[in-house]
């Protein structure tokens, strides 16, 4: 297929990957690549603008990026031209107080005024053009921005002297785990907020694009893996979606795991914001999905409900839950995490935010005067102790290991932990819900961002870690205790 149009690009990029599943993002990712470029070759894309009849400061079209010349000539032929100076700010301002009335020529001197709020330059001449002194015929070398491609813009210079750098550029600009994974950050260098949109495309076994990245970063427009890239999975530094210090993937007895930015599953579409959630996608490979059926039961998508702008899902009154209907009894311990927010005030009452076998254990808010704190849910009762001061506000993460007698459970929020004996307990089923919506007296009103439930239990040094990594994760702090 020819690289020539933005028709034939768009379908390349899927296809030099073995990706079919990135098509509804291709044009994101050129995009990215397009804003890349135009940094990387400022001084490449020139051309010259034709002028005539100025009759005063001209405003330059929003594609010029910079100004390398201006003359003055006896028209568009070229031919006699008379180079005008550039000159600074404080020139410009210089020769307008010592020359009140101009003795001269119109544009002997030029001043290319960059407003970078509007990102547009203006030529002011001195002495200045006017309507009965006009400047009749200008030439100004400018260095452009390359444009875009889009259906109405179906090539540009780049994509025709170099269809090569657009089609890896734009590959590269994937942000898939398995390329960041060998991407070197040189420089102590992050890997930029605009790769969070699509972080973790598990890379095919196509995958053939492999970089080291620049020091902003980003991937650079060629490049090759270096033998000291890191393995798969690593965390390669905040704000990394997905991409934590601890991946739940990685976890023993992960039973199922849900995050508000994929909420239909990695490389998947966000829903519309304030829409209706009737499922809400497992993470963890093991297909347990979250659903509710009836409308009026079903939580919202909130695009920047979570934490810094974060997308989250927003249980809005206690008739909103969702469930995983499995059967079969599992018995402790059992380890439930979550970064959720409260949004109803004290009212005397135990809201569960995330449970597991029957809601009889799992992590919420007691409002009922024992603690007022978040605190676990153990064995359908509030586990003693006290962690974090409940309020309407703050998003917390939130974690609790339910242990069986002779154990120690243990809940912990913000870093926080407190200890009590572990249970016999009931175990009468393996269902997950969150939400847990039903009576106002417990339904969790407010907004979940994570879920985590694991079937098994997590030491205390794995989960100081993963509360950590899903704090940094979702922007709610970047400091945390030590563990204890």
């Amino acid at each position: 297929m020819a690289l020539d149009s933005y028709a034939n690009l768009q379908p390349a990029v899927p296809a030099e990957l073995a990706r079919s599943d990135l098509t509804g993002i291709i044009p994101d990712l050129i995009v990215r690549f397009e804003a890349k470029a135009r940094r990387a070759l400022r001084d490449w894309y020139r051309t010259t603008i034709p002028l005539t009849n100025v009759t005063g400061d001209t405003a330059l079209a929003a594609t010029v990026s910079d100004v390398l010349s201006v003359a003055r000539n006896d028209g568009t032929s070229g031919a006699h031209n008379f180079p005008l100076d550039l000159i600074s700010r404080e020139d410009y301002q210089r020769w307008m107080e010592s020359e009140s009335i101009p003795s001269s020529t119109a544009g002997q001197l030029c001043y290319p005024d960059l407003d970078v709020t509007t990102g547009l330059t203006t030529l002011r001449f001195w002495p200045p053009a006017t309507a009965s002194g006009p400047i009749a015929n200008l030439k100004v070398e400018v260095v452009g921005y390359i444009p875009a491609l889009s259906a109405s813009q179906t090539t540009n210079a780049l994509l025709r002297d170099a269809p090569d750098a657009y089609l890896f550029g734009s590959c590269a600009d994937t942000g898939c785990a398995g390329c960041l994974s060998v991407w070197q950050l040189r420089g102590g260098g992050e890997i930029p907020p605009a790769r969070r949109a699509h972080p973790d495309l598990e890379c095919g076994s196509g995958c053939r694009v492999q970089g080291t990245a620049d020091s902003d970063g980003a991937p650079p427009l060629w490049g090759s893996a270096a033998s000291s890239d890191p393995p798969h999975g690593l965390w390669l530094g905040a704000p990394m979606p997905n991409m934590s210090r601890v991946d739940p993937r990685s976890l023993p007895q992960l039973w199922a795991w849900f995050d508000a930015q994929y909420p239909n599953g990695f490389g998947a579409a966000l829903p519309a914001d304030a829409a209706a959630m009737a499922q809400w996608n497992d993470l963890s490979g093991n297909g347990r999905h979250l659903v509710q059926a009836t409308g009026a039961n079903q939580p919202l998508f909130r695009l920047i409900g979570g934490p810094d702008n974060l997308p989250s899902v927003n249980f809005v009154d206690n008739t909103d839950t969702m469930q995983i209907a499995t059967a079969g009894a599992r018995a402790r311990p059992i380890t439930v995490i979550g970064v959720i927010k409260n949004t109803v005030a004290d009212d005397a009452a135990y809201h569960m935010a995330i449970t597991f076998n029957a809601q009889r254990i799992g992590v919420g808010l007691d409002w009922t005067g024992a603690n007022n704190t978040f605190i676990a849910r153990d064995d359908a009762a509030i586990m003693a102790g006290t962690t974090v001061a409940g309020d309407t506000t703050t998003y917390h993460v939130e974690s609790f290991v339910a242990q069986p007698v002779g154990g120690l459970s243990r809940c912990g929020t913000d870093g926080t932990h407190v200890t009590v004996a572990g249970l016999a307990g009931t175990n009468t089923d393996s269902n997950v819900d969150v939400g847990t919506g039903g009576t106002v007296a417990t339904a969790w009103i407010g907004h979940v961002c994570e879920a985590i439930v694991l079937v098994g239990e997590l030491n205390n040094a794995i989960i100081f870690s993963l509360e950590q990594a899903l704090a940094e994760k979702w922007h709610i702090f970047t400091s945390y205790k030590v563990a204890a």
